[in-house]
């Protein structure tokens, strides 16, 4: 990004970061004359250092330096003895100024590097997911190509029932307005499937926003329909009619609800003596929502029972290892818990709890 760039993106946040720096230093300065009331001191620094790392952290390098010129100048002026003077008599009395402009320049290096290290890690872990939600959306390809199929085969049906409604003599414009109502509807259907591709496709999140988790779970299941007809597996869905609504990122929901229940599919793959079944189930906790993913595979193994959270730990020859990781970093950043348990008789139970508005 060139410096024109950096410039138009931060010219009008510059006021409102620049202003901290200075309403910072006085209220600093003002604290410090209230510690000089209290009784002597003979530190002229004592409440700046935490205002340049306060300002440093949020809001940066350049209103950081302003804060340690401003400090500088006024614990100098103020309380540096003699008082209200910049008088300099010996070499002595440039050392605490110098010691303190240095010291506050590198806590301002220290914290601005601190505050970098953590927005690269974000991101990262940002990217990772959304890899993560384009190779999980790749297993689905078949299921998303019939989710599409069939609204569209069901549109064509439809606009050609409408066009021999028309060819009649005479025309029968009532059920010609039927058909063509009908195909309208199975197109915007089709319209909704690719929406909800594109959105887990998206590189930029949607804000957080109060959500109904059981749309997030209705949508997530729809787009593995095929997956889990496929799979010969029977699908259990117990939604609770109340559930409280839910702060987050519809993305990420669907990213970590996604996840489980392929997960659970697959567990169940190599099931042939018993009923192959998958439980999605909603409920109210005393202070959020609980969503549960069951089946009836071969269970947890104890062994790696503590493992399966690790990143790049995995039990699947193609896995990449980080599918629950990343749901567990999600659940978490959202205020929740993710965990598992054995279910009863067969198979695991993946459970996550979601703080409600």
């Amino acid at each position: 990004m060139s410096v024109a760039d950096l410039w138009q993106r931060n010219r009008r946040a510059w006021p409102g970061r620049y202003g901290l720096a200075v309403l910072a230093a006085a209220v600093a300065t003002a604290l410090q004359f209230g510690l000089r009331a209290l009784g002597p001191s003979r530190l002229a620094f004592d409440f700046y250092y935490p205002t340049i790392v306060l300002v440093a952290m949020v809001a940066g390098f350049g209103p950081g330096i302003l804060t340690i010129v401003l400090t500088a100048i006024t614990g100098s002026y103020f309380f540096l003895e003699p008082p209200r003077t910049f008088a300099v008599h010996t070499p002595e009395d440039l050392l605490a100024p110098t010691v303190f402009a240095f010291t506050g320049l590198l806590l301002t290096l220290i914290t601005c590097s601190r505050n970098r290290a953590e927005q690269s890690l974000q991101e990262s872990k940002a990217e990772l997911a959304r890899i993560t939600r384009i190779a999980t959306t790749g297993e689905l390809a078949a299921s998303i190509a019939h989710e599409i199929n069939q609204p569209l085969t069901a549109t064509i049906t439809n606009g050609s029932a409408s066009l021999r409604w028309l060819a009649m003599q005479p025309p029968n414009l009532d059920e010609a307005r039927d058909a063509m109502t009908g195909a309208i509807r199975e197109a915007n259907r089709a319209s909704e499937v690719i929406s909800r591709i594109r959105a887990l496709l998206t590189k930029a999140s949607p804000p957080i926003r109060p959500l109904d988790v059981n749309q997030v779970i209705r949508e997530v299941l729809s787009l593995v329909s095929t997956e889990i007809a496929r799979a010969d597996v029977y699908l259990y869905i117990d939604l609770a009619n109340d559930l409280s609504v839910v702060p987050g990122d519809r993305v990420q929901l669907e990213q970590v609800v996604l996840n489980l229940i392929l997960n659970a599919i697959e567990a169940m793959s190599a099931i042939t003596d018993r009923r192959r079944k998958l439980l999605v189930k909603s409920t109210n906790e005393t202070q959020g929502v609980l969503v549960q993913v069951g089946d009836s595979g071969t269970g947890l193994n104890l062994k790696q029972e503590d493992k399966i959270f690790e990143p790049f730990f995995t039990t699947k020859p193609q896995g990449i290892g980080m599918g629950l990781t990343i749901a567990r970093s999600i659940v978490e950043a959202h205020g929740g818990r993710l965990w598992a348990t054995h279910g009863s008789p067969y198979g695991a139970i993946f459970q996550f709890t979601l703080p409600s508005v």
